[in-house]
């Protein structure tokens, strides 16, 4: 008989190492490739901008100073940029990352069949716990802010136009760049490939490691320990779903609700606008808590914890071949740097 280092792989998660020594070693090589490919996601967007602000300089395209908020283009302009950025810098590199790897598809969109009660229950739930994750990150930022005061909250998908009404095609883009894209494409890339590629060593690890690569993406120590719970809230329920359209629809949801008050302030009164967003916010909150009751009462069995049929490595080795690969120390000392000196 062979012993729990040198069991199988579970059957939905095929190609583990048979040996400890292996089993580090491709772990190691997988952690390797996954943070040169994030790498080169951050690469690839850089360079995009900059080619695209060249081509605009080189057409002769005028910027002007009343839509410094901007970045001195035109609204349109700038959102329609900043979607296509983000399309191509997400879109490319994991596409050429799956035609490397070989990635099957099954693992990178999974779309098993839930039930439709089922679906709306874990919805509600979902969508409740990330509006949840506000207070701690509320409390992170308060606490970052007093402690660095020199800290400020830097965001692309602000309406920071300094006092500038876009027109209303800025405004879709805007909503477009803030709510549907990073759905699909943050979905597709941490909870899609990366979660999709770690799980063969382990649910737990994977669903830790995409929700704190996510969060270090995001853009400020404000926003990191609010985007780490969603992520973990998201890659669970990916995990025992095996559906990814689930967290897609959560994650739009939630950037919908939150991208609401930037958009609303050119159509509302500031006190109109609030009062609808806190309605949303309590409203999911409650919501939630009912779905919350109807899954622990229908479906408590989806929360209890399931045993795995094996485990080739032991958690250290596992952690151990994780926090040595070169690649994951690349993106994690670039995305640090870059959160720490944004100007820069």
């Amino acid at each position: 008989m062979p012993s729990s280092e040198q069991a199988l792989t579970p059957p939905c998660c095929p190609g583990a190492a048979s040996s400890d020594r292996n089993g580090r070693r491709q772990l190691r090589r997988t952690s390797n490739g996954l943070g040169f490919f994030l790498f080169c996601c951050v690469m690839t967007h850089l360079t995009v901008t900059q080619l695209l602000y060249q081509f605009l300089n080189s057409i002769g395209y005028e910027k002007s100073f009343l839509y410094a908020g901007y970045s001195y283009l035109h609204p349109t302009l700038y959102f329609l940029l900043a979607g296509a950025t983000m399309t191509v810098s997400f879109l490319v590199p994991g596409l050429l990352y799956l035609l490397v790897t070989r990635m099957p598809l099954g693992r990178v969109l999974p779309s098993d069949k839930v039930a439709p009660t089922l679906w709306i229950a874990l919805f509600a739930t979902g969508l409740c716990l990330a509006m949840l994750s506000n207070l701690p990150a509320n409390w992170v930022s308060g606490w970052v802010q007093s402690l660095l005061p020199q800290m400020q909250s830097f965001s692309l998908l602000a309406m920071d136009g300094y006092g500038i009404s876009p027109p209303l095609t800025a405004i879709l883009l805007y909503l477009i760049h803030s709510t549907i894209l990073p759905a699909f494409f943050e979905e597709f890339i941490f909870r899609g490939i990366l979660l999709g590629q770690l799980r063969r060593w382990g649910d737990g690890l994977a669903i830790f490691i995409s929700a704190f690569l996510f969060g270090l993406f995001h853009s400020n120590l404000q926003q990191i320990p609010f985007a780490f719970l969603v992520g973990l809230v998201l890659g669970f329920l990916v995990v025992r779903t095996n559906n990814l359209w689930l967290s897609i629809a959560i994650h739009f949801a939630n950037n919908t609700i939150a991208s609401f008050p930037d958009a609303a302030k050119f159509f509302l009164s500031d006190e109109l606008a609030l009062l609808i967003y806190n309605l949303l916010f309590y409203g999911v909150i409650v919501l939630g808590a009912v779905a919350a009751l109807y899954l622990v009462w229908r479906h408590r069995s989806f929360f209890l914890p399931r045993p795995l049929p094996c485990q080739p490595l032991s958690l250290p080795s596992r952690i151990l071949a994780w926090t040595t690969a070169p690649g994951m120390w690349l993106i994690v000392i670039y995305r640090v740097l870059a959160i720490l000196f944004p100007w820069v």
